[in-house]
Formats: structure tokens, C-alpha cells, sequence
């Protein structure tokens, strides 16, 4: 009988088309996942991956694998999530987010959600955009707070797909910077928009993405039609501002995550063609049949037609 982790590695693996994208994606060594698809192959008696130069593809038998087993590994799930609603009685909610929809959105939302339902609890769980289907499928969440750029949608085949809000990019600049002078010497009005290729001859920081975004901010340029100077690149955009502030280079990031704004640094907008993250919500199609997650969906589209900026100021215990 096939084992049905080995499977789920399978269809990962099978999904990044590499063997190290998919022990990334599953916390695994490469060797790891290499070796579990040696035993897989073996334990079916046939090829069920193409290696490559560039990763690796699903042999016809593989594709027929892939297929049958993402199916069952759908019902092993649904099967497990039906006895543990009858073993805990009304069940949670499961909300997967990723970390700056966790400084506004989520908090409002567990706030809302608290006092609409108040024998239902709301768990959030940390989660990558590039996660969240996997663990929609593996019925991990419930729902989940996803984010693509206009110019690089992201498909999200097999799962249902709602927008929530968009979130307007902000340009950061040091306090002094020449930007913030007007023609006649004095301030400038900071709300006045600049356009990106007003700042090509700067150095940037740019916070780290993992793929397919890895290049993003360097498409955003191209588009404005410069190459950028990236001179510093980091993993998260606290520290984007730290650099900004001291003056390491200028810098592009997301408004919602300027919930905590360093006192040296400066967000101007970004004037047409305006950039920003299209910020959305992935469930299973069926999950609309239960009610709690109705009532979370709901929460979600009131609090984003309110505005990120009603959660700022949003405490939750």
C-alpha cells in the first residue's frame, strides 16, 4: 500500500517542478525528498518523474499519480476534519495570514469576529502566501489571506478566490533627502505623489521575496524604465526603514506595513501608473457551507470595505 506522506511529498514536488522548491516548501532536505521519490518509484515498479538540468517534470504515469493521489489525499483530510468536528464539538476557525496583514487586518478581524461569535474561536496561523494552498488542502486553515501584484497575478486553480483590498506601495526616503524640497527651497508637500523613475539614479533596499516575486521590485523598475541600484537587500520591512533611515539607500514597501513608522524616515506616494499588492482571501469552494467560516469571510470583507487603517488602532487581549 502506497504511504500517503510520501504522496503528499509527490504532489508537491510535482507542483514546483523541482526537488529542492519542494523541500523548501515542506521544511525537508533535498536529500530528503529525493530519497522518498526513489522509494515511491520503486514501491510502483516504474519512472514517475523526468529529471532535468532545470528540475524535474511528472512521466504520463506520474501525471496519472499525481492526479489520483491529490484526490485522496483531499478525501483523507476532509475524512479527518468530519471526526475531529464530532470528537471537539462547534469547531474553530483556522485564518492563515501572512506578517503585515497581521500589523492592521487581523487584528480588526479577531476583534469583529469575537464579538459577532461568541462561542466560536478565531486561531490565526502564520502563513505564506505560497502556503496557503497546500494548507487549505490539508484542511490546516480554513481560510486564507493571500497577496499578488496586477502585473503578475497569481492563479490559484481548484480553490475559490476573493479580493479584499488593494495596498497602495509607499515610497520611503530619509528626512534631509532632496526629494522633500520644492523648486523655491522650502518643504515639500509629502502627499504629493512622485513617480519611481524620479528616483533611478538612487540606491535602493529592497526587502527579499521568495518566488515568483523575487524579481518584483526590479520589474516595477523596468516598467518605469531604469535599471535599479540595489544596494541593500533584507528580509523583512522594519528593517527596510532602519536602512532607509540611515541612510543606506531609498526604498519601495507596502503601506500596510508602515503601521510603526521610524521617525527618520518619510512615505511619499507613488504617483500614476499607482503600484500596490492586490490583497485577497482562498478558501475551498465547499467551505461555504459551514457557517463559521461564513462568518469569517463576512468579518473580512467589513473590515477591508473599512479600510486597513480602521485596524491600526485596534488592541486585541
Amino acid at each position: 500500500m502506497l504511504d500517503t506522506r510520501r504522496l503528499r511529498v509527490f504532489c508537491v514536488v510535482v507542483e514546483e517542478g523541482s526537488f529542492t522548491a519542494a523541500a523548501d516548501r515542506l521544511y525537508l532536505t533535498q536529500s530528503a525528498v529525493s530519497q522518498q521519490m526513489a522509494i515511491l518509484e520503486r514501491e510502483v515498479g516504474m519512472a514517475l518523474l523526468e529529471r532535468r538540468s532545470r528540475g524535474v517534470r511528472p512521466t504520463p504515469a506520474g501525471e496519472l499519480l499525481a492526479e489520483r493521489a491529490r484526490g485522496l489525499l483531499r478525501t483523507l483530510a476532509d475524512m479527518e476534519d468530519e471526526l475531529r468536528r464530532l470528537a471537539d464539538g462547534p469547531r474553530q476557525a483556522r485564518l492563515g495570514t501572512f506578517a503585515t496583514a497581521g500589523l492592521q487586518v487581523v487584528p480588526a478581524v479577531v476583534q469583529r469576529y469575537r464579538q459577532r461569535l461568541h462561542d466560536a474561536r478565531l486561531v490565526v496561523v502564520p502563513a505564506q502566501p505560497t502556503e496557503v494552498a497546500g494548507m487549505l488542502t490539508d484542511h490546516t486553515i480554513d481560510v486564507g489571506l493571500v497577496w499578488d501584484y496586477a502585473f503578475a497575478p497569481q492563479s490559484h486553480d481548484g480553490l475559490a478566490y476573493e479580493h479584499l483590498l488593494d495596498d497602495p506601495l509607499r515610497l520611503l526616503v530619509p528626512r534631509g533627502h532632496p526629494l522633500l524640497d520644492s523648486a523655491d527651497g522650502g518643504p515639500r508637500d509629502v502627499a504629493t505623489p512622485v513617480r519611481l523613475e524620479q528616483l533611478c539614479t538612487e540606491g535602493w533596499v529592497v526587502r527579499r521575496h521568495r518566488t515568483p516575486y523575487d524579481d518584483a521590485f526590479a520589474v516595477m523598475c523596468r516598467q518605469a524604465g531604469f535599471e535599479p541600484d540595489v544596494v541593500f537587500t533584507t528580509d523583512d520591512y522594519p528593517s527596510v526603514q532602519g536602512l532607509v533611515a540611515a541612510g543606506v539607500g531609498v526604498g519601495v514597501v507596502p503601506q500596510m506595513s508602515l503601521t510603526a513608522q521610524h521617525a527618520d524616515v518619510v512615505a511619499v506616494p507613488l504617483a500614476d501608473p499607482a503600484l500596490s499588492r492586490r490583497i485577497g482571501v482562498l478558501r475551498l469552494r465547499d467551505a461555504r457551507r459551514d457557517p463559521v467560516v461564513v462568518q469569517l469571510l463576512e468579518v473580512l470583507h467589513e473590515v477591508a470595505t473599512a479600510g486597513p487603517s480602521a485596524a491600526s488602532s485596534v488592541a486585541v487581549g
